[in-house]
């Protein structure tokens, strides 16, 4: 068993010293990445719930448009490592402000598309801005804390993401069913333009050389690899089912398309749960917390494929 984990504090002894920040800052630095990681997120998963939508009005079958999915994460995968290795140099602050401004102009074009085409411009230049938010986001919030606490800074910049499961997805679906599938492209990019302000003010400059997170605490690369291979695998395999949920939902299962988004957030509900309970025991046993996660993956996909229909 491990000790409740109570709220994050810089009393905490550090094995590395943080950034200098103070508490105040370090923590609205950390609210501010959270929320940019729910918009991030919201526009991945967008199309899961509008896939019908946009079809419908670009003229394209739903198996095309779900090659959007798969095309930005093919962009995420290209340019994610690069990006962090090109910028490492670059003070977070500035990096994160203009993948911000960038995800802003991506969203702007995919709300203006008029064909297929552009669509997949706007979700291309989005991904890239995407790919950089993900390169340094977490481990610019992980400088601003002792390294003890890591985990736990990890996995409240990642309950941003899960969030977006819980309003981004569900509520986006559902503005979109209600005036356009363009307008949560819309609301998103208004959402981006004031992450880009609130980044600029909120996050320290500072280079990457000066914080503690950019090192792992205990540093191996056949470990990195295997937790790498062992991410890849999980994610591959959640995307690629979520991606076709929305016909799964009303297709297999038989559930109306106007109770879909209420579906989502049932679901997204529960991945926020999860997500604050990992972060008591990540610390502690991350091992386990990856375990677990995986096993949960593996008991849902397999309902899912024998059981959709029930």
């Amino acid at each position: 068993m491990t000790a409740p984990i109570g709220p994050l504090s810089h009393d905490a002894i550090p094995t590395t010293p943080p950034v200098k920040a103070s508490p105040e800052r370090a923590r609205m630095a950390l609210i501010v990445l959270s929320v940019m990681g729910f918009a991030v997120v919201t526009n991945e998963i967008l199309p899961f719930g509008l896939i019908t939508l946009m079809s419908e009005d670009l003229g394209t079958s739903e198996a095309k448009t779900g090659l959007l999915v798969t095309g930005f994460a093919a962009v995420v995968v290209l340019c994610s490592v690069p990006i962090a290795l090109t910028t490492r140099a670059i003070p977070r602050r500035y990096l994160l402000t203009a993948a911000a401004a960038l995800w802003t102009v991506g969203l702007v074009t995919q709300a203006l598309s008029d064909d297929f085409a552009q669509l997949v411009v706007g979700r291309g230049i989005t991904a890239v801005a995407h790919s950089a938010y993900w390169a340094v986001a977490v481990a610019a919030a992980a400088d601003l804390f002792p390294v003890n606490v890591r985990g736990r800074v990890v996995t409240r910049v990642l309950v941003g993401t899960a969030i977006a499961g819980v309003m981004g997805l569900p509520v986006g679906v559902w503005f979109g069913q209600q005036v356009g599938w363009r307008a949560p492209y819309f609301v998103l990019a208004g959402l981006g333009v004031a992450l880009a302000i609130a980044v600029a003010l909120v996050l320290p400059t500072y280079r990457p050389s000066e914080g503690s997170a950019s090192r792992g605490s205990h540093p191996s690369v056949r470990a990195f690899v295997r937790v790498q291979a062992i991410l890849v695998i999980m994610v591959a395999g959640y995307i690629s089912v979520f991606t076709y949920i929305t016909p799964l939902l009303t297709d297999v299962a038989g559930i109306s398309a106007s109770a879909v988004p209420l579906v989502l957030m049932a679901s997204a509900v529960l991945g926020v749960f999860a997500m604050l309970m990992v972060g008591r025991i990540v610390d502690a046993s991350p091992r386990r917390a990856m375990a677990v996660g995986a096993a949960g993956l593996v008991v849902s996909w397999a309902l899912l494929a024998f059981a959709a229909s029930v």
